[in-house]
């Protein structure tokens, strides 16, 4: 049925319109573009945006569409922007309006339309404080409460994805190897490949749990709780997984599906070329998209020119996200994980530190117990003797590879 079940989504948005009050002729009108689009293969996403964007347009102008003159245009165009629509909404109505007019001017674009803009200002872009950063991110993980909200916190972030590629993905789509993995997706440009680093132990630990993981074609992202058990998960089932994770994190800044896929782009294009992050993002070769987030790469650009004139030293900076190794056993943990998943070794020095408080709380019960039983005391502390070896062997192997 997949992620957001658009099929359904277009029959309510036809029969809004037959049920609409206004003129059979825009309707037949708005319906025979729909056949054009399905006709050129657009996308049920974008058919639906059609059908939206044109009952709303339909209402708004109370006229027929060939009858809609420059005055009602003007009108339309400045309500719509002195609205507090987000900017792509707003985009998004334009490019509406300036596609189904020259459809109907047949193909040629008519002077009502030929005016109007549709690149997103530069003052509407986002911002980079906007945007989440890794430690963020590594917040969301942290705090998640289940492995596959860990799963989806940290693998939204590192694919970068849209979410409908990656929250369409199924189980056989998800291929580890040697360096973490890569999942295969489906979008505008048709099927590629995108590489997974630090989210790929996340994944993996979802997959050990997973409700219907012995089924390569089951959805990748299922429902866990009683309701819908093993279901495939809606777009409306994630946004909430994401944003209860981060209001549980602190993170008081918007947090919104689509903000990981604008994140990410930004930080690629601090050290992508252009044709590079065009193919990781899935954007056609030349689009303006690339643009849109170089744009937010200022202080990266800001660096580079005072380390050339050597006001800055140069700073090889290691990524928050990036995985943890386990010198005993070589396994690739998350970088939120403090012990390793398979051996269970401290990965960093204040996991070895939380181990020796964890061992004086320990000899201290071992007192206070043995003053009431010695019998007791003394499997107590037969079983601690076995921990403090386990444990200081972890910690000192550790603490030497820091």
């Amino acid at each position: 049925m997949g992620l957001y079940n658009y099929k359904k989504s277009i029959q309510t948005a036809e029969q809004r319109i037959i049920e609409a009050d206004y003129s059979q002729k825009n309707k037949d009108t708005i319906f025979a573009f729909v056949n054009v689009l399905y006709a050129e293969g657009l996308s049920d996403a974008r058919i639906l945006k059609y059908l939206s964007q044109l009952n709303i347009l339909s209402k708004n102008f109370d006229k027929d569409f060939d009858e809609i003159t420059m005055s009602d245009m003007y009108r339309f165009l400045a309500e719509l922007e002195r609205s507090d629509k987000k900017p792509w909404t707003k985009q998004g109505y334009k490019v509406t309006i300036k596609r189904f007019f020259r459809w109907l001017n047949g193909g040629k674009e008519p002077e009502m339309t030929e005016w109007i803009k549709t690149p997103i200002k530069q003052s509407d872009q986002m911002l980079p404080e906007e945007l989440l950063t890794e430690e963020e991110c590594m917040s969301m993980i942290d705090c998640a409460n289940h492995p596959r909200d860990k799963a989806i916190a940290a693998s939204w972030y590192d694919a970068g994805a849209r979410v409908g590629e990656i929250g369409e993905a199924k189980i056989k789509h998800v291929v580890f190897d040697e360096v973490g993995a890569f999942v295969m997706v489906k979008g505008k440009t048709g099927m590629r490949r995108v590489r997974l680093v630090f989210s790929a132990p996340y994944i993996a630990k979802w997959l050990d749990i997973h409700p219907l993981r012995d089924d390569p074609d089951a959805p990748l992202w299922v429902n866990i709780g009683h309701r819908n058990f093993g279901k495939e998960m809606k777009y409306g089932a994630i946004r909430m997984v994401i944003k209860r994770t981060a209001k549980k994190a602190g993170i008081k800044k918007r947090v919104y599906n689509h903000l990981f896929r604008h994140s990410r782009a930004t930080d690629y294009a601090g050290f992508m070329s252009q044709a590079q992050l065009e193919m990781h993002m899935g954007w056609k070769h030349g689009t303006r998209m690339s643009g849109t987030y170089l744009h937010l790469q200022g202080a990266q650009v800001d660096n580079t020119i005072l380390e050339h004139y050597g006001q800055k030293e140069k700073q090889d900076k290691v990524s928050e996200l990036t995985p943890r190794k386990c010198s005993r056993c070589k396994t690739t943990n998350g970088p939120t994980s403090d012990f390793c998943s398979s051996c269970g070794m401290a990965l960093n020095a204040a996991a070895a530190t939380n181990i020796d408080g964890m061992q004086q709380l320990g000899m201290q019960l071992l007192l206070e117990i043995g003053a009431k039983d010695p019998k007791d005391a003394q499997e107590l502390q037969s079983y601690l003797g076995k921990l403090k070896e386990a444990l200081y062997d972890s910690a000192s192997t550790s603490i030497s590879d820091e």
